[in-house]
């Protein structure tokens, strides 16, 4: 956020949030951010899980939304997308 040129971070809480990933995609669209795909890696780097869930932040609420999907992509990290 910027304010009289001082950019700073600001902790932005929401409810409703994706769980913590690597290696997922991310696409900023007009008013959104879209990920989906990803992986969880357990700290002793010996589990790991992969996502294939898809999430919209609204830039204006900062409030995070799932968009559920029928059919779609295996659970998968390390892809690319594009918009």
């Amino acid at each position: 956020r910027e304010v009289k040129g001082v950019v700073t971070w600001t902790q932005i809480c929401s409810p409703n949030t994706p769980r913590p990933r690597s290696s997922h995609q991310a696409v900023a669209h007009k008013h959104h951010l879209y990920i989906t795909g990803g992986e969880f890696t357990s700290p002793s780097q010996m589990q790991f899980y992969h996502h294939r869930d898809f999430w919209r932040l609204d830039f204006a609420t900062f409030c995070w939304e799932e968009l559920k999907t029928v059919g779609g992509p295996s659970p998968r990290s390390g892809h690319r997308a594009v918009l």
